[in-house]
């Protein structure tokens, strides 16, 4: 989710809530956070945790610590300008506080109903490192004595009668291959940066290493266009293929694609695919019971539904995915109805909620 403007801002301020019980306002600046965060929180921070209790302790800090709010402004040391430099803080800029994996864009300002400045947190996403390979299409060489040897970056990128596995948020390349069960033939690394540019709940707006990442496939899709390629795309992975296939020029009738564990969005992935003419094969969504790809999938169903209605594959098919969706969805169903937390329920902050769903946490 994100507030492109002050406008936009002004319209969202219902739908804010109290982070917690400390962050009222009673003790320091009250802290607000936009109840459609809850999702993407819910599914990088457990309050049951070191790491989750060390986050959310983190962010209570906003409301006492001026200190931190003068560096993320840039202001490092008390200069005569000091009160107005700390006053301009309330200028509604975004800020951004990263802890642990965690990264929240916040701005202050004081609102209609607020006693003083607030903090209202407006975004709030997963990220995570990953290490310095660049994306493209890699494969693994066999040694001489038939053993498996290093994954390397492909110098000619020929697909051929070859399976192609996207990768989901992985931690290093070797971790993207083995996530392929090391049964594809080739795969196309998909950095870490990628992912949080371009999963469900990602930034909204792209680095130049995920513009690298999307001409690079870009670039093997239609090198590939006319010969026969299966596409196994897991996770975050969708987001990328997503974009590439909108840049290649011509259709990919011989191309086959299935989706598992999607994470990002889906309904427009199918809708990419459908208008290069992909080919679906039987069951081409599939889960695991991964419970973020549970959550992602349930956050876009009915349009998921809707997209899949419209795809030219066989009717019995369609019902076959479209009843395993309504199941899946049932199965984080509470969770998701803990999201709906800030409309007429007042009393509730969002720590509580988070600590109200641990209990279907997988």
């Amino acid at each position: 989710m994100t507030i492109k403007n002050r406008f936009s801002f002004k319209l969202e301020l219902k739908n804010f809530i109290y982070f917690s019980h400390s962050t009222t306002g009673s003790n320091g600046r009250a802290i607000k956070i936009h109840k459609d965060l809850f999702l993407p929180f819910f599914c990088g921070v457990d309050p049951k945790t070191h790491d989750g209790q060390f986050i959310i302790r983190q962010i209570e800090q906003l409301r006492t610590t001026p200190h931190h709010l003068i560096m993320s402004a840039g202001i490092r040391f008390r200069s005569p300008g000091y009160t107005q430099q700390l006053q301009n803080l309330q200028d509604n800029t975004e800020r951004m506080l990263t802890v642990k994996n965690v990264q929240i864009m916040y701005r202050i300002s004081q609102e209609a109903g607020d006693r003083t400045p607030t903090v209202y947190i407006e975004q709030a996403r997963i990220v995570d490192k990953g290490d310095n390979n660049s994306a493209g299409f890699y494969s693994r060489n066999k040694l001489p004595t038939g053993g498996r040897g290093p994954v390397t970056k492909m110098k000619e990128i020929s697909l051929e009668h070859r399976t192609v596995f996207i990768n989901g948020l992985a931690d290093s390349l070797d971790e993207a291959m083995a996530q392929s069960g090391n049964s594809s033939s080739v795969l196309f690394y998909n950095p870490a940066k990628v992912c949080n540019d371009l999963g469900v709940w990602g930034a909204g707006s792209r680095s130049s290493i995920t513009n690298d990442a999307i001409k690079e496939l870009t670039e093997g899709l239609q090198l590939n266009k006319s010969k026969k390629v299966k596409w196994v795309i897991e996770g975050e992975g969708g987001g990328i293929l997503t974009k590439a296939l909108k840049n290649v020029k011509g259709s990919l009738t011989d191309h086959k694609f299935k989706i598992t564990n999607p994470k990002s969005d889906t309904p427009k992935l199918l809708q990419a695919i459908t208008e290069k003419k992909g080919v679906l094969p039987e069951m081409f969504l599939t889960h695991s019971q991964n419970e973020m790809s549970l959550i992602a999938t349930a956050s876009h169903k009915e349009a998921l539904i809707k997209q899949i209605g419209l795809l030219p594959v066989d009717k019995g098919m369609r019902k076959k995915i479209v009843s395993k969706i309504e199941s899946n969805s049932d199965e984080v169903k509470p969770i998701m109805q803990q999201a709906t937390i800030g409309v007429g329920s007042k009393n509730v902050t969002f720590v509580q909620a988070l600590n109200s769903a641990g209990i279907y946490r997988k």
